[in-house]
């Protein structure tokens, strides 16, 4: 079987997949083979529990296929099988032969065996079965009589062996003594069960036949003896098995199949007709799937011989019924029945509505019926308790909401009557509230439809519900033809009719329940019930209402037997039929006659649907139409003739039974001709002749058909009948033009001159053809006039004439008006008033739907002029009424809600309430225009506060909502148009209605009126936005005041919508282009600059000519960045944001940019985006920062941001000129401005910023090489930078003047410009006051009160301030403010640093650090130790204070445990984290602490990417490292080389060998006590560094580190040789053997070397003091010198020999200086070579160390002048020379170098010191105080000098920094500091 995996599933999760099903497959296994040993100990118990979870697993259940799996599934159920056998021969060997079986246990014995023989059938599925499973089956077969089994079973043995299913076994039938004794038992059975059946001869003479195909003869077969014939087990034990099912299948000959339907949940009085045919529709069975059958019976395996009804026990039902209405129910007792039977039984006929909205009674099976009827017990419970609390009629309800409605509209249309400028006013316009009519207060014959309506909402039917519901315009009736032709709604007027649910059924029930019927009998049964008399001479199917799905039932019931009644009808010919009694005839004749009106009904239908245009093109459907008509053809044809045969028996019979029936069979013959594909003049005349039969036949006055059921047979009467035949006479005169396709322009000028009123001098004269149509149209019904009307509407809609459409809509409203209104309508019954106006009202509703959709596409305006007012009144007040009738729903609502007096119209047809709600809906649309245009002074209130008022009265219903929502987007359009102030509630409660989107502005909130949702449409979207965009704007600007949820919601909404521009529109596409070249290719100069600052700065961007222009310059998108970038920083404050989001943002600003908004805050707010990109590129990893290379990226970013910046400036610059903008958008202008120019000109992006471009440009030189441009490497200088800066900054205090950063970032400014000191202290006391005020005491600012501090020592240091000026300065900061025990302890006058330092800086720096309540800053801490260490010379309190910062503890995963504060540069962060390493390792090597060194080296090499120059931090710590144990171990310069050089190979390999055998010993025997202090020392020293040399490799140059790791354990190894194991014995050595020893082998001896396991053993070495300088050798006197490192960076040391430190210590130091100075470098690593210190054979033996002088070979000859140390460290005769140039830096850690080279500044003033003035120094002389090294950079090929920077962590001197010289030596590179 093949497998396929799915494309998205990844090869891990197949393989994970894979790996589980392996893992069952064993499991399974293991689970078989333990119940199979269960089974063979006759575990029967334990053994099928083990199976039963053996079938639990997946991989048995599955549908997974494998030969392995497939084997374990056969063996799994074969062996289970047998396991089930086996335990019933067991139970039944157990149970004694004299006890008979009872019926219960015959059972479980048969539920047993039935179980165990489905496993053994499984187990075939899954593999081939052996034979013993065969025969077992066999004998189970046989023993029950099973012939068909047994034969298979055997055929399936047999075929196994079939040489055609592909099995390479061959019968050995020739041979007779080779057949197996079981094939040939096997065959003998088979031929033995062929006899038996009499299929012998039939297999034998079968050549196809397998046994024939085999070569297989019975006649061959030898027959077997009674041993092998008997059966494998004996089965006697099931015999009662046997006999039981024996007895059931004769029982069951005797018992008929019953269908037994259940009513015992029902009452006998709440079961009707429908509900009963239901029930048993849904009873029977169905075949499954979709089968085109007329029974679908028949397709059925379920025989129904007898169907029976189950009925309740008779018992006293005292559960009272719920009533509608007692007052109702005694005025119209039948409607109360229909509505009581429709509200209360099982049919529930309003109730639903269908899938299409349509109204449909509730199919109901028999658990839901049941649910409704304990439901409708607790109603009746629930209802009687709620009348108790409620009054007990309409009367003593109050409705003061309406009638202040009432009360507030009339004062509206009161300004309609106030018009001075008519001449005469005609009407007075008055809403006449129908209170008093709803109440029954009083009775106006002018009120009649009022009261009618009351009345029909009270007994509403289902009759009612089609009367409103009826539409005008069917989608069959689209040619005038066809309307003429069509039926109308007509023809159900003036009739009160009864539904057929109202009959009883018992009698029915008792027929069935006493006739034992079968299906077929017991549809006959009811389809005799409809469709013949009963023995009210009714016709139930003619007489009564039939629901649909009860009358499609019904139809089923007659495809299914009509073939059946037929020839039980044809039957009555072949008796005496002439004497057929006539209740026999009449009920024959009418089923005959029904069946034949079914049929043509259907085929009307059906003819109906192919006529449809279009059907053509769908084929499938188009061809199954025209088999349909063909079969109802072909039906119809046998049922017409059958019915003129029976009438034809008794036609002389006189019978006004027998009259209404032929009456009916001519009048269905009719119908069906008409529809006929052949109608020919001919068949018209014939046609023609008939009606006119039909009218001289004297009976047709008496007889009145409505078909009620029937949608395609027309109402019979005279009247129709007399209509129908001036329809075909006027059709005759006008089918060439009225039978067209489509409706053509004669047509709708022959309909305009008809239907359209116009003047009687403007009226031409009719022809004769034009008369008689116009007389038909006037004596036609009024739904066949609307119907011509609706195709005139929809010509002038389709043209859109909105006048003419307009002033037919008018005509309508008068028409339909005026009949309701009319002396006729008040003489109709009641029945017959509410049935016309329904029907009117229906009418309405629909013309006024579509009229008010098309004024919403004209944007409601309304033709009009003054000449017409007095006819515009009087349609209004017309309008007024039909509102009227609107209103009394919304009473009758109101009752039903608060009281149970009222049922509400809701609960009897959903489809009829909605159209009503419509109706209403749409008429206070119509109102409100109608108002509109009459009103004479359109004030904007009055407009405003009606909208308002109607919205309200609609909106407290849930109203507003109906009719699509046409009345909400009235409002909606109508009040943006308005453009007043005030009408933003109303217009927000609009949107949330619309959109439900809820916006509250001060103290309004929209109100719920519970309405659907509706999306944005794009012009809605565009109409909203003209709304609330310039409501963004109106109180704060939304950068600031960013919008609410709510509106962010609805801005979202309408963006949705609306999208973004199109980028293919040639404006916006070149717009776009201008601004990405903008951001990319604009370089950063003075020039730009200085254009930005002066309002020059443009962009060529105008405005596009796209629908949304006016949208984006509203500010769409800038709102959508505006909330994107707000929503982005608050997830930041919390850690959730992710950088993606910042794109959305990016292209809001983008595109309101390029639409040519030219707003300033765009551009702010896109330099804002860029910035944070900046940031998040510096803040989370050091990678970026590594090399120059990877800072180009971030690099871009910051420069797009300041081009933004500079934009926003000259945008600022020019709309200072013309209007004044907030200073709070200027603040943050120049606030944002700088910091990003600061941050990009300071460490660690260092002016990057400025030699950046996003696109390199090729340059061709005049050789035709191409080259990339290079931007200029210093385009602009410091001195500008912070110029500019200063200016930004002084201009952001200005705008906001309570921001510390501003002033803070002053004051650093204008240090750096090295301005006064009190003018810099100044601003910096300000920042720390407003910092102090600005922030909480949870989250206090610290950095301005650090920095103080740390300004204060660096000026008292230079001698700029005196110690009592800076404590002023201290005292006017609070926070800061010195004790005078301080101060006198400073001893001020002197000015003495140091105790200025400690006394008064470190007690501050302290306050500082008790000040930050997070303890979130850490540059106080560093501060104080660099004072111990520099200042006070305190190393070990330096040290105690780093450890708040670095840790070493193995628990802490970070080395430096430092927090980013919020106001700390993005970046400097890793800046600080190596200068805090840097310092901590000087503290460890000025200490010697060689035991911290070691921990710091594990957790430094495992910091990552949270610090820069990582690698040269490495090697520092690995240099100072390698010098301190060197020093332990006492080992000199060339140590390694010096020993190699005279050690023999092969002594030393023994040797060597010997050594690490010891020492492994020692570990094993877990011996920490070498007996030799000065090796253990060693040991655990090499152990130490044997990790450093493990993590430096592949990561850093190793040479420093093999020659100090292989110094060591040589260190060992002579002292093992020397003094542990010195026998004196030579060490004979093979000569084949070589003598030199290599470094790789003393590597491959140190692999087979235990180490120690040092974590549980305190280590403290201890590293000697450093020699003094005079002590030293010549040879030590340079420490770059004596150490093997070549390093090829360009880097100068300065080193001061003077300090007092050892040279090891010093230069330990100065490597450490160096770590601060290129971050931009890594790549250059330091090199550690070992081409120093090697040692020739011919070296002095005066060299060889004094350990290895007893290993040197006696015989080796040694040149004394061969080696000298000379040769181990060469110097340079030459001293080179340079010069440093502008901005550069050179400090010492305690001298400052003058001019001449001479110490100036004492060792506190170095320290602190920073020189800003630029100068050239020249250091040509070898005496000075500086040892200078000058090297080659391979890279650039140039000489390049770098000064050593100060490990000051301050953020003060932050000085530019320039990787490199440039071409003319001028070197750029300054220093910024922390």
């Amino acid at each position: 079987m093949s497998k396929f995996a799915a494309i998205n599933l990844s090869e891990d999760e197949l393989d994970a997949e894979e790996h589980t099903r392996e893992l069952q497959i064993e499991e399974s296994f293991t689970l078989f083979k333990r119940a199979l040993n269960l089974q063979k100990d006759n575990n029967y118990t334990e053994a099928a529990n083990v199976y039963e979870e053996l079938f639990k697993i997946d991989v048995i259940n599955d549908n997974s296929s494998s030969p392995t799996i497939n084997n374990l599934r056969y063996l799994a159920y074969r062996n289970v099988g047998f396991l089930k056998f086996d335990k019933l021969v067991a139970e039944q060997k157990n149970r004694k032969e004299s006890n008979e079986l009872t019926e219960e246990e015959i059972l479980d014995l048969y539920e047993e065996l039935t179980s165990c023989v489905d496993d053994l059938v499984s187990a075939l599925k899954f593999a081939e079965g052996d034979t013993r499973l065969v025969e077992l089956l066999y004998d189970i077969f046989n023993f029950f009589g099973s012939k068909r089994l047994s034969r298979f079973i055997i055929e399936y043995e047999l075929m196994k062996n079939d040489i055609r299913n592909g099995s390479d076994k061959t019968f050995l039938i020739l041979r007779k003594n080779k057949i197996l004794k079981n094939f040939s038992k096997f065959l003998n059975r088979y031929k033995e069960l062929l006899i038996e059946i009499d299929h012998y001869q039939l297999v034998s003479e079968d050549k196809d036949n397998f046994m024939n195909k085999n070569r297989i003869s019975f006649e061959n077969i030898k027959k077997l003896n009674d041993d092998d014939q008997r059966e494998t087990c004996d089965l006697k034990f099931l015999q009662p098995v046997k006999d039981h099912i024996e007895l059931k299948k004769k029982e069951n000959l005797f018992q008929l199949k019953t269908l037994n339907i259940d009513l015992t949940n029902y009452n006998t009085n709440d079961i009707s007709f429908s509900s009963l045919i239901r029930l048993i529709h849904e009873s029977l069975p169905k075949p499954k799937g979709k089968q085109k059958c007329y029974d679908q019976y028949s397709l059925t395996t379920t025989p129904v011989e007898k169907v029976q009804f189950l009925l309740p026990l008779k018992k006293d039902n005292s559960e009272p019924e719920i009533a509608n209405d007692t007052n109702e129910v005694e005025n119209n007792k039948d409607e109360s029945k229909v509505s009581t039977a429709t509200t209360t039984t099982l049919t529930a006929v309003e109730g639903t509505e269908g899938e299409n909205g349509e109204d449909k009674p509730q199919q109901t099976s028999a658990s839901e019926a049941r649910n409704e009827k304990n439901s409708i017990t607790r109603s009746s419970k629930r209802l009687n308790k709620i009348a108790n609390d409620t009054p007990e009629n309409v009367q003593d309800l109050e409705f003061s909401e309406a009638e202040r409605f009432v009360s507030v509209l009339n004062q509206y249309l009161s300004l309609l009557n106030s018009n001075t400028e008519c001449e005469k006013e005609d009407i007075e316009l008055k809403f006449n509230g129908p209170i008093d009519a709803f109440l029954e207060n009083y009775s106006e014959s002018k009120d009649m439809y009022i009261h009618d309506f009351v009345k029909t909402l009270s007994n509403w039917s289902h009759q009612k519900s089609e009367l409103l519901l009826a539409n005008i315009e069917s989608s069959s009736n689209n040619s005038i033809l066809e309307i003429l032709n069509a039926n109308t709604l007509d023809d159900l007027l003036t009739v009160e009719y009864k539904n057929v649910d109202v009959l009883d059924v018992n009698e029915f029930i008792k027929i069935v329940n006493n006739s034992s019927l079968h299906l077929f009998q017991l549809r006959i049964l009811i389809l005799e019930s409809f469709l013949s008399f009963n023995d009210k001479n009714e016709v139930l199917i003619i007489d009564y209402k039939v629901d649909e799905d009860v009358y499609k039932i019904l139809i089923n019931f007659l495809n299914a037997s009509d073939i059946t009644i037929y020839n039980e009808i044809v039957s009555l010919f072949a008796s005496d039929y002439q004497n057929l009694e006539n209740s026999i005839y009449y009920k024959y004749l009418s089923m005959s006659i029904s069946i034949f009106e079914l049929l043509v009904d259907s085929y009307i239908s059906v003819y109906q649907k192919n006529q449809k245009k279009g059907i053509e093109k769908q084929k499938a459907y188009f061809n199954e139409l025209l088999t349909q008509k063909k079969i109802l053809v072909t039906r119809i044809e046998r049922w017409k003739s059958i019915s003129q045969d029976l009438i034809f028996i008794k036609a002389t019979l006189k019978s006004d039974v027998l009259d209404k029936l032929m009456l009916r069979y001519t009048w269905c013959l009719l119908s069906y001709m008409q529809h006929l594909d052949n109608l020919t003049s001919i068949n018209e005349l014939n046609i023609k002749k008939m009606l006119s039969n039909l009218l001289s036949n004297e009976n047709l006055s008496n007889v009145d058909i409505i078909y009620l059921n029937y949608t395609n047979i027309k109402r019979l009467n005279y009247d129709i009948v007399n209509i129908q035949l001036s329809k075909l006479n006027v059709l005759t005169t006008f089918s060439n033009l009225l039978d067209s396709d489509c409706d053509s322009l004669e047509k709708i000028q022959l309909l305009e001159l008809i239907l359209m009123p116009v003047s009687e001098e403007k009226k031409c004269p009719f022809s004769k053809e034009q008369k008689e149509m116009e007389e038909f149209i006037h004596k036609s019904s009024l739904e066949l006039k609307l119907k011509l009307w609706q195709i005139l509407l929809n010509y002038y809609s389709s043209i859109n004439n909105l006048k003419k459409y307009q002033t037919g809509i008018e005509h309508i409203l008068n028409i339909l008006y005026n009949q309701i209104g009319s002396e006729a309508y008040r003489k109709e019954q009641e029945f017959q008033r509410q049935q016309i106006l329904l029907r009117n009202l229906g009418f309405y509703g629909e013309f006024l739907n579509k009229f008010i959709e098309l004024l919403s596409k004209n944007s409601w305006k309304l033709q009009y002029s003054p000449e017409e007012r007095s006819d515009k009144k009087n349609l209004l007040s017309k309008i007024l009424e039909f509102m009227r009738i609107g209103f009394i729903y919304c009473l009758h609502e109101d009752v039903a809600k608060k009281s149970s007096l009222k049922v509400s119209l809701d609960a009897k047809s959903t489809k009829a309430a909605r159209k009503v709600r419509d109706i209403l809906t749409n008429t206070f649309s119509l109102v409100f225009l109608y108002y509109s245009v009459l009103l004479p002074q359109a004030k904007p209130e009055y407009i405003n506060d009606l909208l308002s008022l109607l919205h309200e009265q609609l909106g407290v219903r849930s109203y507003c909502d109906s009719s699509d929502g046409k009345f909400l987007k009235l409002i909606q359009d109508c009040l943006i148009d308005l453009s007043w102030p005030e009408s933003e509630m109303d217009l927000l409660q609009v949107i949330f209605c619309r959109y439900k989107i809820s916006i509250s502005v001060e103290n309004f909130t929209p109100f719920d009126h519970s309405t659907s949702e509706i999306s944005f449409s794009r012009f809605d979207a565009m109409e909203i936005s003209k709304f609330v965009l310039p409501n963004c704007f109106k109180k704060k600007n939304p950068m600031f005041n960013i919008p609410k949820n709510d509106i962010k919601t609805l801005l979202d909404s309408i963006y949705k919508v609306i999208g973004d521009p199109n980028e293919k529109d040639e404006s916006i596409s070149r717009y776009n282009a201008v601004l990405e070249d903008y951001l990319d290719n604009t370089q950063l100069n003075v020039r730009i600059m200085r254009d930005a600052f002066y309002g020059l700065l443009t962009i060529d961007i105008g405005k596009s000519k796209l629908d949304i222009q006016e949208v984006a310059e509203n500010g769409l998108y800038y709102l959508q960045g505006v909330m994107a970038l707000g929503l982005f920083k608050i997830r930041k404050r919390s850690m959730q944001s992710r950088i993606s989001e910042l794109d959305f943002v990016l292209q809001m600003f983008k595109q309101d940019i390029i639409c040519g908004s030219k707003r300033l805050e765009t551009w702010l707010l896109l330099g804002q985006t860029y910035s944070l990109l900046v940031e998040d590129d510096l803040i989370w990893t050091s990678d970026k920062l590594t090399n120059n290379d990877k800072k180009q990226g971030t690099a871009l970013l910051q420069k797009k941001s300041l081009l933004c910046y500079l934009m926003a400036i000259s945008l600022k610059a020019e709309t200072d000129k013309s209007k004044e903008l907030s200073d709070q958008v200027g603040a943050v202008l120049w606030s944002s401005f700088g910091k990003e120019l600061y941050n990009a000109a300071m460490e660690p992006m260092s002016k990057l910023v400025f030699n950046v471009n996003s696109v390199p440009k090729f340059l061709k030189l005049a050789n035709n090489t191409k080259i990339y441009e290079k931007l200029s490497t210093n385009p602009i200088t410091d001195k500008t930078i912070l110029k500019i800066l200063l200016s930004s900054f002084l201009m952001a205090s200005r705008l906001s003047k309570d921001d510390w950063l501003n002033y803070y970032y002053i004051s650093k400014i204008e240090y750096k410009l090295n301005l006064e000191p009190h003018q810099v202290l100044q601003d910096l006391i300000i920042s720390c006051n407003l910092a102090r005020s600005s922030n909480s005491s949870a989250d206090p600012t610290i950095e301005p009160h650090y920095r103080l501090c740390s300004l204060l020592l660096k000026y008292v240091s230079n001698d700029k301030l005196t110690v009592t000026e800076a404590i002023n300065y201290l005292n006017q900061n609070p926070i800061l403010k010195v004790d005078p025990a301080d101060i006198d302890r400073t001893n001020s006058e002197q000015n003495d640093l140091k105790l200025f330092a400690k006394f008064v800086i470190i007690e501050s720096l302290k306050k500082v650090i008790s000040y930050d309540k997070k303890n979130w800053h850490h540059k106080p801490h560093y501060k104080i130790a660099e004072i111990q260490a520099e200042i006070l010379d305190d190393w070990d309190s330096a040290k105690e204070t780093m450890l708040n910062l670095v840790s070493l503890k193995p628990t802490v995963k970070n080395l430096v445990t430092i927090w980013k504060p919020e106001n700390e540069r993005p970046g400097k962060h890793f800046v600080y984290n190596l200068q805090y390493i840097t310092f901590f390792l000087k503290i460890l090597s000025k200490q010697r602490d060689l035991t911290s060194l070691f921990q710091f080296a594990k957790k430094l090499r495992r910091v990552g990417s949270s610090m820069i120059n990582l690698i040269k931090a490495w090697n520092s710590t690995t240099k100072i490292i390698c010098d301190l144990c060197r020093k332990v171990a006492d080992i000199d310069e060339n140590f390694t080389e010096k020993c190699i050089g005279f050690l023999v190979y092969g002594e030393f390999l023994v040797r060597a060998k010997e050594f690490n055998n010891f020492i492994n010993k020692s570990i094993a025997e877990n011996e920490t006590n070498l007996q030799h202090k000065r090796l253990q020392e060693l040991l655990y020293l090499f152990t130490d560094f044997h990790e450093i040399k493990r993590m430096s490799n592949g990561f850093s140059q190793t040479s420093f580190i093999d020659d100090t790791f292989y110094s060591i354990y040589l260190k060992m190894y002579f002292i093992y040789t020397n003094e542990i194991c010195s026998n004196g014995e030579a060490i004979k050595v093979a000569e084949s053997v070589k003598s030199k020893l290599a470094r790789k082998d003393i590597t491959e001896i140190i692999k087979s070397m235990k180490l120690p396991k040092l974590s549980e053993i305190p280590i403290v070495y201890n590293v000697p003091e450093p020699k003094s300088v005079a002590e030293l050798s010549p040879t030590n006197s340079n420490p770059i010198s004596q150490s093997p490192n070549t390093d090829n960076r360009d880097e100068l040391i300065a080193v001061n020999n003077n300090s007092g430190l050892a040279p090891e210590s010093q230069e330990t130091e100065n490597v450490t200086k160096t770590l601060l100075i290129s971050p931009q470098n890594d790549s250059n690593q330091a090199n550690f070579s070992d081409s120093q210190g090697l040692v020739q054979e011919n070296s002095d033996f005066s060299t060889v160390p004094a350990e290895a002088q007893s290993h040197v070979k006696l015989d080796k000859k040694v040149d004394e002048k061969s080696f000298s140390t000379h040769d181990l460290n060469p110097a340079s005769d030459k001293t080179p020379s340079f010069e440093v140039q502008n901005n550069e830096v050179f400090k010492s850690n305690n001298a400052d170098i003058d001019e001449h080279g001479e110490n100036t500044k004492t060792d506190a003033a170095a320290l602190m010191d920073i020189n800003t003035t630029p100068r050239k120094r020249s250091l040509a002389s070898p005496t000075n105080n500086m040892t200078l090294k000058r090297q080659k950079n391979e890279s650039d090929h140039e000489d390049k000098v770098v000064a050593i920077t100060s490990t000051d962590d301050e953020n003060d001197n932050d000085v530019f920094v320039t990787p490199k010289q440039d071409s003319k030596g001028q070197n750029n590179s300054s220093e910024e500091d922390n």
